[in-house]
């Protein structure tokens, strides 16, 4: 197994408390500022698509699809955690199903080091948002922000340009927090019975009007 390198000498990014009285998420900053995730943003135009599916196959069957979905995301996204960690124990207990995601994606992993952060925190009042991100590191020798997800099926690059606005959000407040600006977007794909990953590397310069325009509308809407 690889074991990961990490940068040293970075800020401590400190945990932020969280609000979900609404049902969405808001995060509170050092300064007492209530901001939405980025999630909660780029999720509010997706609700009518969502309503709609809903309606399609009724509440009781999406229950049990979201909760599965979230279920293996949780698990699939602790075991990156761990081998990114330079965790020995990472794959203890772990089901087959999440063994063969991990054997299926590590050659891609792989190409990550040079870890500045996993799992932290990012915020800006001047965007007014908030988010964690899953890791801040050099991808084949770039800095990247770099976000894990998984699917049912293989995604067609035009389904997930919230995907890109969502790295693009943690790229730009990780810029205002460390003052170290990175530019590349990757997302990795876990797709059942697919032998590698999907990898989708994008430049945060695309997305950054979409992004600006949703966090505008979502505040004239929301807030």
């Amino acid at each position: 197994m690889k074991r990961f390198k990490y940068v040293d000498g970075l800020p401590t990014l400190h945990p932020l408390d969280t609000d979900e009285s609404t049902g969405e998420r808001f995060y509170i900053t050092p300064n007492g500022v209530k901001l939405p995730s980025v999630t909660t943003v780029l999720g509010h135009f997706k609700k009518k698509s969502l309503i709609e599916w809903r309606n399609r196959i009724g509440n009781e069957e999406a229950d049990k699809v979201m909760y599965r979905a979230s279920n293996r995301g949780t698990r699939f996204h602790n075991m990156m955690e761990g081998y990114l960690r330079n965790e020995d124990d990472f794959l203890n207990g772990v089901m087959p199903d999440m063994r063969q995601a991990f054997n299926d994606m590590k050659e891609t992993l792989d190409l990550i080091d040079n870890i500045r952060y996993i799992e932290s925190p990012l915020f800006s009042e001047k965007l007014g948002i908030a988010g964690r991100t899953d890791v801040i590191a050099e991808f084949a020798g770039v800095p990247s922000i770099i976000d894990f997800k998984t699917s049912t099926k293989e995604k067609k690059e035009e389904w997930i340009d919230n995907y890109f606005e969502q790295g693009t959000a943690y790229a730009l407040m990780y810029e205002e927090l460390v003052n170290e600006p990175i530019d590349q977007i990757v997302i990795l794909i876990s797709v059942d019975f697919m032998e590698r990953p999907q990898v989708f590397i994008r430049d945060k310069n695309s997305y950054i009007q979409n992004l600006l325009e949703k966090i505008h509308l979502y505040k004239q809407e929301k807030l």
